[in-house]
C-alpha cells in the first residue's frame, strides 16, 4: 500500500495567475530540485501514519513529509472543477 495524492492536472484560472504559479513551480523546482505536483488531498494508509508521524517535516507539509520519508507515493491527475459555492480567499 501506498500512499496517494490528488495531482492537479489542469489551472481554471486566469492567464496571469497561471503565470505566476509556473513561475513559482519553476523557482521551488531550482531551490529545491523537487517538483510541486501534489495538492493537499492525500489517502494515507494507516500503516504508513507511525512511519510518517516521526518525519521532522510533518508539522510544515504533509506532502514535503512523505517525500523527504522515502515511504513512496503515487499521484492521480484530477482536473479542477468548478467552485460549488462562495469565492475563492486566494489572492496574489
Amino acid at each position: 500500500m501506498v500512499i496517494v495524492f490528488a495531482a492537479r492536472a489542469k489551472r481554471l484560472e486566469r492567464a496571469g495567475f497561471r503565470v505566476l504559479y509556473h513561475t513559482c513551480r519553476l523557482v521551488h523546482r531550482v531551490l529545491t530540485g523537487d517538483p510541486v505536483r501534489v495538492g493537499n488531498y492525500s489517502i494515507i494508509p494507516y500503516r504508513k501514519v507511525a512511519q510518517l508521524a516521526v518525519t521532522p517535516e510533518i508539522w510544515n507539509h504533509c506532502a514535503a513529509a512523505v517525500t523527504r520519508s522515502r515511504l513512496g507515493f503515487e499521484t492521480i491527475p484530477i482536473p479542477r472543477g468548478k467552485r460549488l459555492a462562495g469565492k475563492s480567499k486566494m489572492i496574489f
